[in-house]
C-alpha cells in the first residue's frame, strides 16, 4: 500500500502538466524572449551589428568572439557567459553564430544560430 506522502510529489507534477500550455511558455508566449519572424543576417559591422533592444540580439552575425564581446560591452554586458562555445579571446571566424547581450544580467552570450532563424545560407 502506498503512503500519501510518497505519491504527493508525483501527483503535483501530473497536475501541473495537465494545466500547462506550451504555446504560452516563456520562450514563445506573450512577453517572450523570442519574437515572431526573428531572422539573423550576414555580418554588418557598419550598421552596429543591428542590435535589437527587445531581445538583446545582434541581428547581424558577429564572426569572432572578441568582436562580440566588444559589442556587448558597448551595451553594458561585461561578463562572458561560461557556457559560450569559445573563449572571449578566440579569434576563429564563425559564419553562423549569434551574439546576445543581456543587460539585466550583464551577460554576453555567443552561440550558434539555428538554421530556421538564418536569413542566409
Amino acid at each position: 500500500m502506498l503512503r500519501l506522502p510518497s505519491v504527493l510529489p508525483i501527483l503535483s507534477v501530473l497536475l501541473l502538466l495537465s494545466f500547462w500550455d506550451p504555446s504560452e511558455s516563456y520562450l514563445h508566449g506573450p512577453g517572450s524572449l523570442m519574437i515572431e519572424n526573428l531572422k539573423f543576417t550576414k555580418p554588418c559591422p557598419e550598421e552596429g551589428h543591428n542590435y535589437h533592444e527587445e531581445t538583446g540580439n545582434f541581428l547581424c552575425v558577429i564572426e569572432t568572439a572578441p568582436e562580440c564581446f566588444t559589442a556587448c560591452q558597448d551595451y553594458g554586458c561585461s561578463e562572458w557567459f561560461f557556457l559560450n562555445i569559445v573563449s572571449a579571446h578566440n579569434t576563429t571566424q564563425w559564419s553562423s553564430v549569434r551574439c546576445r547581450c543581456i543587460p539585466r544580467l550583464g551577460l554576453c552570450m555567443y552561440n550558434p544560430v539555428p538554421p530556421e532563424f538564418r536569413d542566409f545560407r
